[in-house]
């Protein structure tokens, strides 16, 4: 991810500590042990250690326990119903079944497959911080104005299969060499409004 200060302020809070907690289910750490900032290793360097173990915490949005629960619990009750399914699905099928359901929960309404501007390709989902955000994106992609739908998202985002390696080399000849490439080509050609980038597989974010 990369940042913005309107949805860090938001929802970036919210979405990291969800995380949290999913991905400490997902790999069965107990229930009971006290939420905790998972190791730095491979997040590009984008927030130091010392940050998230000393100054984090005195972020006013940061305080969101209770509203992270709840989303933890819907998290995982969409994880019963569709983890044992998720590894079989292809990208499309991902996205509906999961990311999308996940986003949802996070607070998000999305638009899908939106042009770039200058027409550089598409990306599959921009995700807005509310329904009204949403609708007049909607209506600027219709008018044909996608650097304004763009620049009223709160980031974009681009899902591979389940377990992909991002950092895996595409065999076709492409402006970006792999998925983690891809995701910043995409913001280099988006509106400064548009801070955030998502790539995803489902499991790792």
């Amino acid at each position: 991810m990369l940042t913005s200060p309107g949805f860090y302020e938001k929802l970036a809070p919210l979405a990291f500590r969800a995380l949290v907690r999913s991905i400490q289910s997902l790999t069965r750490t107990p229930s009971g042990r006290p939420l905790s900032v998972p190791p730095h290793d491979g997040c590009s360097n984008l927030f130091s250690g010392t940050y998230l173990d000393e100054h984090v915490d005195s972020i006013d949005a940061w305080d969101c326990d209770e509203e992270a629960k709840r989303v933890f619990e819907e998290l995982r009750a969409l994880w019963r119903a569709e983890g044992d399914l998720v590894r079989s699905h292809n990208e499309d099928e991902l996205l509906s079944a999961w990311i999308d359901e996940v986003c949802e929960a996070l607070g998000f309404d999305s638009l899908s497959e939106t042009t770039l501007p200058g027409g550089y390709g598409y990306n599959d989902r921009l995700l807005f911080d509310s329904p009204e955000r949403r609708r007049e994106a909607v209506r600027e992609k219709r008018a044909g104005r996608e650097e304004g739908a763009y620049g009223l998202a709160s980031a974009l985002l681009e899902a591979k299969q389940w377990d992909a390696d991002f950092t895996e080399r595409f065999a076709d000849d492409r402006s970006y060499r792999d998925a983690s490439h891809q995701v910043k080509y995409y913001l280099e050609r988006t509106p400064d409004d548009l801070g955030w980038g998502i790539l995803t597989g489902g499991r790792t974010w």
